[in-house]
């Protein structure tokens, strides 16, 4: 009997252990997520948000991908390309200015990747979308 008990209280608390692990490991990535919100503007590496995360950049990763439906970069571009839209609308910056603000280091790069995420280049976006 007292082995059955032991037995119980065992796998009760290695339960417990892997419930409060993956309730950690949630909670990592939904400050990381915060984070990204926040910083999205700044160089942010796969490797320095796993770092920060405190896990390796697979677990990380896969993490990630569960929670959000998204890689990180897809996830980031994202929110850089929905954060520059709203500066076309409101502000007169140049299209690269705008670029360089929401953490695109090259403007090219930036052009091919709001054409492919909006469907128009950063030039006709903002000759058919009046600013607010």
């Amino acid at each position: 009997m007292r082995m059955m008990l032991e037995r119980i209280l065992f796998i009760y608390l290695h339960e417990s252990d892997l419930t409060h692990e993956k309730k950690s490991a949630s909670e990592s990535i939904e400050g990381t997520i915060s984070y990204i919100n926040e910083h999205y503007m700044l160089e942010l590496t796969l490797p320095m948000l796993a770092r920060r995360a405190r896990m390796s950049v697979g677990y990380f990763t896969v993490l990630f991908k569960k929670m959000t439906g998204t890689t990180l970069m897809s996830y980031l571009y994202a929110l850089r390309i929905e954060k520059a839209k709203i500066m076309f609308l409101q502000t007169d910056l140049l299209a690269k200015e705008i670029a360089s603000r929401v953490g695109f280091i090259d403007y090219f790069h930036f052009s091919k990747v709001f054409k492919k995420k909006t469907g128009y280049t950063p030039s006709e976006y903002m000759t058919s979308h009046p600013k607010i």
